[in-house]
């Protein structure tokens, strides 16, 4: 059987639970950061706190341009609780884990090798629900995909609506 097939979604109960949430992917300058702050802006009002991380990160690079434009076009704006444009890349580390109610690779695999790394904490890793392809190098509308693909995601994980 392979084991990233198996990767753990979220219960109903769980996902009603979950406040804090941080998602990582690999280089935590697409994805990951488009995550946290589509969820940020639209989860807000329910409670909703975000973060991101990556795996195998250049520390302090800054978040992708396209991905700041998708963010834009789809309506989610920089505000002061939600200063994406300024985001740089970091690691995930196990303080970033345990803070968050919820840790969400956004493939499969990111989130195997999160439960590899964090043991311990293997009961709040999960995977979205489709692996999303990783944008970087790609167009701005690859971007605008990826975070439509993103959205998705994030609306069935945490059963939010527009």
């Amino acid at each position: 059987m392979n084991a990233v097939a198996e990767a753990p979604a979220l219960t109903p109960p769980n996902a009603k639970s979950v406040k804090s949430v941080l998602f990582v992917c690999t280089g935590n300058t697409c994805r990951s950061p488009m995550a946290a702050a589509w969820l940020t802006s639209h989860g807000s009002g329910k409670g909703f706190v975000a973060d991101s991380a990556g795996l195998f990160p250049v520390p302090g690079a800054p978040i992708s341009a396209n991905a700041v434009a998708a963010l834009k076009a789809a309506g989610v704006d920089p505000s002061p609780d939600n200063r994406y444009d300024l985001h740089t890349a970091r690691p995930v580390d196990e303080r970033l884990v345990a803070a968050a109610d919820a840790v969400v690779g956004i493939t499969q695999r990111h989130a195997m090798q999160l439960m590899f790394d964090f043991p311990q904490y293997a009961g709040k890793i999960v995977s979205m629900p489709r692996d999303i392809p990783d944008p970087f190098g790609g167009s701005e509308n690859d971007y605008r995909v990826c975070l439509d693909e993103l959205i998705e995601g994030i609306k069935e994980l945490f059963f939010l609506e527009d």
